[in-house]
């Protein structure tokens, strides 16, 4: 979604150079939120009440993907928007993370989830700076 998000926003400003790519790119960004989705569902046998609300909203969320694409192509997405729709995107699903390291069973598993989400934050923080540099 980090990447689909950087060559959305060239391709608003104008770069239709990379049309290929973000073509590419959608592809394995679709299989990554199918993956996802499909992996929040099932760890929603671990805590549905934490869970099941957050697979919910993912669900939600990604189904205005279809729609966010085919304004971006015809050119009547906002960039702001692009950009807060897919941080949204990715936002909730760092935010599963922690949350499933809150359900787990195991200290050692949730202090694992909960440093693999610390940094998967300051890898989206770097993301996000450089879906807005040219």
């Amino acid at each position: 979604m980090q990447e689909e998000r950087r060559l959305t926003l060239l391709m608003i400003s104008g770069d239709n150079g990379r049309r290929s790519n973000l073509a590419k790119q959608r592809a394995r960004a679709d299989a990554a939120v199918s993956a996802i989705i499909a992996a929040g569902a099932a760890f929603t046998d671990i805590d549905s009440d934490l869970l099941g609300s957050n697979v919910a909203k993912g669900r939600a969320l990604t189904g205005k993907l279809p729609a966010i694409r085919q304004r971006a192509d015809a050119g009547t997405l906002p960039a702001f928007e692009a950009y807060t729709y897919f941080n949204s995107v990715v936002s909730l699903f760092i935010g599963c993370t922690e949350l499933i390291g809150r359900a787990s069973r195991t200290p050692d598993t949730s202090a694992e989830l909960a440093a693999a989400a610390r940094l998967l934050r300051v890898a989206e923080a770097m993301s996000r700076g450089n879906a807005l540099n040219r």
